[in-house]
């Protein structure tokens, strides 16, 4: 198989749906790949949405933006018109709340070649949410789908451009580090194949399947009767922070402030708040 047919196969088992139950659908959806097929398709929409939301957020990057948006195409016709074949390796994700685009990433899915003895990664480029929409745990669901989506496509790594240090405490916080003298000389790889697409920035990495990721798949609730022992490697923990990414964003967006308690001594009534989850899971909220 060709290097080229090998990216488009590998881009397209990215390719995924999630709808989230809630006073209004989210749906998560990682594109497929820009080309001729998804032109005059709902698909096409949403690639021109979540383009604008991406230049809007990082003007200065407009133009690579798009590029890596449309894959060196024309976002009108899906004809190429830019010879760059790092382009061709990139992906679009988001969430949309109805017809709506409130958060996007551009991705980049980075293959070895030929004898580079490098792990296959996901890297996120850019990622924006939309303005009335930050700080409620949007960004963070995003990020943990696109991380399912690549450990359900068998990816041991992930890795995120960070391109100015008042990102940094969120990318700490959804699991993402810099390298240091103590980590593999795998990882280090990894980062430096990353770096080739980070311009002047910095790269971070996460380990999609971290050691003690199976006794933690043991541990975690599933959907149904051997749901979790279907998903290869660390792609059921992944699907595990999906699930509390979105029972936080569900807490931050529908609960009065005040209705949840940390504590409460001595004796009295508790009412339980149940958040429907994806994949047919539910946890409990103790409140007032």
């Amino acid at each position: 198989m060709s290097r080229g047919n090998r990216l488009e196969e590998e881009l397209h088992k990215l390719r995924g749906t999630v709808e989230f139950p809630a006073q209004g659908t989210f749906e998560f959806v990682l594109l497929p790949p820009f080309g001729l097929d998804v032109i005059n398709t709902a698909d096409h929409t949403r690639f021109t949405d979540a383009c604008e939301l991406l230049t809007k957020t990082f003007p200065n990057n407009a133009k690579q933006i798009k590029w890596n948006v449309y894959r060196g195409r024309s976002p009108k016709n899906g004809s190429r018109v830019h010879d760059d074949p790092t382009f061709y390796a990139c992906l679009l994700a988001g969430v949309w709340l109805g017809d709506q685009v409130v958060c996007a990433a551009s991705l980049r899915l980075n293959l070895p070649k030929g004898s580079e003895r490098w792990h296959s990664h996901v890297q996120t480029v850019y990622q924006a949410t939309r303005g009335r929409y930050q700080k409620q745990g949007l960004g963070r669901l995003l990020t943990r789908c696109i991380m399912q989506a690549a450990a359900k496509a068998g990816h041991e790594y992930a890795t995120v451009v960070i391109m100015d240090r008042s990102v940094e405490a969120y990318w700490t916080n959804v699991g993402f580090a810099p390298t240091g003298h103590r980590d593999e000389h795998a990882v280090h790889l990894v980062v430096h194949a990353s770096e080739r697409h980070a311009g002047k920035s910095g790269v971070w990495v996460m380990r999609l399947d971290p050691p003690g990721a199976e006794q933690e798949e043991e541990e975690a609730e599933v959907a149904g009767p051997g749901a979790q022992q279907q998903q290869p490697g660390g792609a059921a923990l992944a699907a595990r922070r999906v699930r509390e990414a979105y029972w936080e964003l569900q807490v931050r967006l529908y609960c009065k402030p005040g209705a949840l308690v940390k504590a409460r001594p001595g004796p009295g009534p508790v009412v339980t708040l149940h958040l429907r989850l994806p994949g047919g899971c539910s946890d409990r909220v103790p409140s007032q």
